[in-house]
């Protein structure tokens, strides 16, 4: 099922070395505490600038009860209304922010790639903070979108999206759920489409991809076991729906929902991908709309190393998959 694995760049492969062998022992200790401190140690933030073609500016939305902030990344030659993405990063659901240098450099490349405005979600972490925090998070960012459209004239919202990358790629799923749910208008906000890259899901059951590819780089088991310990309320199950969309305490009927289109994509050497394989297959079933992109050979977070084989056609993909919802609106 799986391909061999790319050949991964010297940087990248300098970069897991020291996550494994440096930076995880230190954030995740032996007693299975987690080190917020070393966290941001190794996670250098980088500043709101001007670079390689596009504006980025901070944006705090709620400065008292959750912290809220997202990083705004605009094309700098646009001068007129551009579709929008709210993308939400990944990180075991602990790591990393919008200021990530990684995460800054991929919301510039889909920027330019999608010529689109990227709202870059802040939202709470793990363990400070369990499901539902980060969904909620996402919503407010979207609700605060909506209550001030008419401040902000390059935003075209009848044109949004929701990206994520791993955790990232969960809480899109979880946030298009809530919305479809909750039936609530937030016109002028029109979500016309989901990417969900390599998006972390799990269940009580281990799938065959996952024991294979349970130690590849940035997919560390121990450190995803600790994630759904720490993630879902106490006592659930790894069936429960913020880990398995389709779990047994799942309370969707994806065929009354009204899903957006939806593209995900596919690593053939990362553990979850029979678990994205499926996501998409059911959504298929169910009478939605939705398709993949399988890049052989490709380990989890591949598209976060500029230099890494199929990085930048990982963009265009998706910026056609933007872009083709967008001339159809």
């Amino acid at each position: 099922m799986a391909n061999p694995p790319l050949a991964t760049p010297f940087a990248a492969r300098i970069a897991a070395f020291i996550w494994k062998f440096m930076a995880l022992p230190f954030i995740l200790r032996g007693d299975g505490s987690f080190s917020r401190r070393a966290a941001d140690f190794f996670d250098r933030k980088t500043p709101a600038i001007d670079a390689e073609g596009v504006s980025a500016r901070d944006l705090t939305i709620d400065d008292q009860d959750t912290d809220l902030w997202v990083r705004i990344f605009t094309p700098s030659s646009s001068s007129s209304t551009l579709p929008v993405i709210f993308f939400f990063h990944g990180g075991f659901f602990a790591l990393c922010t919008p200021a990530s240098p990684h995460f800054d450099a991929l919301c510039r490349n889909l920027a330019t790639a999608c010529a689109a405005i990227v709202i870059s979600v802040n939202y709470r972490r793990i363990p400070e903070h369990r499901y539902p925090a980060a969904i909620d998070d996402g919503f407010e960012a979207l609700k605060y979108f909506q209550q001030h459209s008419s401040k902000n004239a390059l935003l075209d919202l009848s044109n949004t999206f929701l990206v994520g990358d791993s955790a990232g790629g969960n809480l899109v799923h979880n946030l298009s759920s809530k919305l479809a749910l909750a039936r609530e208008d937030l016109s002028p906000i029109v979500i016309r489409g989901q990417v969900l890259i390599q998006p972390s899901f799990g269940g009580e059951s281990l799938t065959p991809s996952e024991k294979e590819f349970a130690d590849v780089p940035f997919a560390n088991q121990r450190f995803s076991e600790w994630r759904w310990r720490a993630y879902l309320p106490p006592g659930a199950s790894r069936d429960h729906p913020g880990c398995n969309p389709f779990g047994g305490e799942a309370p969707l009927d994806l065929a009354a929902m009204a899903i957006p289109p939806t593209l995900v994509v596919i690593g053939g050497s990362c553990p979850g991908q029979d678990r994205h394989a499926q996501y998409v297959d059911k959504l298929i079933a169910a009478g939605k709309e939705a398709q993949s992109i399988f890049v052989p050979g490709a380990c989890h977070g591949f598209y976060l190393a500029p230099k890494f084989p199929h990085a930048r056609k990982f963009c265009e993909d998706i910026a056609t998959f933007v872009k083709i919802r967008v001339a159809s609106s």
